[in-house]
């Protein structure tokens, strides 16, 4: 265990001191809820290219491709053979194995490499290299952060991170008033319907990096998005026979999913929604937004934002607002 914390060590420190970019800045969470954060940072790149998008999804996939390749060089080596780099990660966090067109016998012994790996990481005394990861990833993305604030530089961001760094991110916002906080979203059902595409392009495409579990997107939008509070607007309104479908479609798409991504869930890895969970998950919502008695309920982000965009004729207005002043 000595030898990972020294390689790991290293890993930290080889990764934080990398030169920053002189750009302007995008940061974007990736594909998750509504995909409306890459449309925005892609559309205000086609105006101008100055700006570098700085994806949180793809930070932390390369921070896990650096750490494994460090403490499993020679697993990862056997898993490389089967599986393309882009598609390693997702392998091992999420178990979704995207080969190459390889020989049985590399796929066998890349799904060994895997499983080894992921008995490593989800065994109890790993929980420091989860917790460090995304330390790794944080620290990455508020460096990005403060050094193009400090350079004047226009920095939009779309909240949120992975982890709670308001602390961090607030004092930040308290000296540079170049960072505008950009909340983007769309109507849950759209939201659904969109993720749906996406995963069937992203295994169309075998790029397993950009799938989503329904999961990660229930939870995310349902933490983002709480019953409007006083002195606040209703953003979203939700039906309760539109949630129902919502819960509808995602078990049929849980029927679809290989047994193995329900499987070894621990510190490290995650997997997706049983059936079971998903309908604890569903008497949760109907608890919380008392939809027994309730017909529809009106939401409000629960995040703090300059700007609100709920579609890509808001995204792309704001890009062009933002380019051209």
């Amino acid at each position: 265990m000595m030898k990972m914390k020294n390689l790991f060590t290293i890993f930290l420190f080889s990764f934080l001191v990398l030169p920053m970019h002189p750009n302007t800045l995008i940061i974007t969470r990736g594909p998750v809820c509504s995909g409306m954060g890459s449309y925005l940072a892609n559309a205000i790149k086609s105006l101008d290219n100055s700006y570098y998008i700085f994806s949180q999804n793809d930070l932390f996939n390369g921070v896990c491709h650096q750490l494994f390749n460090t403490v499993f060089p020679y697993h990862m080596e056997i898993i490389s053979n089967a599986i393309d780099q882009e598609n390693i990660v997702p392998a091992i966090i999420y178990y979704q194995p995207i080969f190459k067109d390889s020989i049985l016998i590399a796929k066998l012994q890349a799904m060994q490499a895997i499983q080894y790996i992921r008995q490593i990481l989800d065994d109890s005394t790993s929980e420091s290299f989860s917790t460090a990861l995304h330390l790794v990833k944080n620290h990455a993305e508020m460096e990005e952060l403060a050094y193009h604030a400090a350079c004047k530089h226009n920095v939009v961001w779309e909240k949120r991170t992975y982890s709670d760094w308001n602390y961090d991110t607030t004092e930040i916002e308290k000296l540079f008033d170049n960072v505008l906080n950009v909340v983007t979203y769309c109507h849950p059902t759209a939201m659904i319907q969109q993720w749906l595409e996406k995963n069937t392009n992203a295994m169309t495409e075998k790029k397993a990096f950009l799938r989503r579990r329904a999961k990660q997107v229930l939870t995310t939008f349902f933490n983002n998005f709480q019953p409007v509070g006083e002195q606040q607007d209703a953003i979203v309104m939700l039906t309760r026979n539109e949630f129902d479908c919502i819960i509808e479609e995602v078990a049929s798409y849980i029927q679809t999913v290989p047994d193995n991504e329900f499987a070894n869930k621990g510190l490290f890895t995650s997997g997706e929604f049983t059936l079971e969970e998903l309908f604890n998950f569903k008497a949760e919502i109907y608890k919380k937004f008392d939809f027994e008695n309730l017909d529809y309920i009106e939401l409000a982000p629960t995040l703090y934002y300059d700007v609100l965009l709920s579609s890509k004729e808001d995204c792309l207005q704001f890009a062009q607002e933002l380019t051209n002043s």
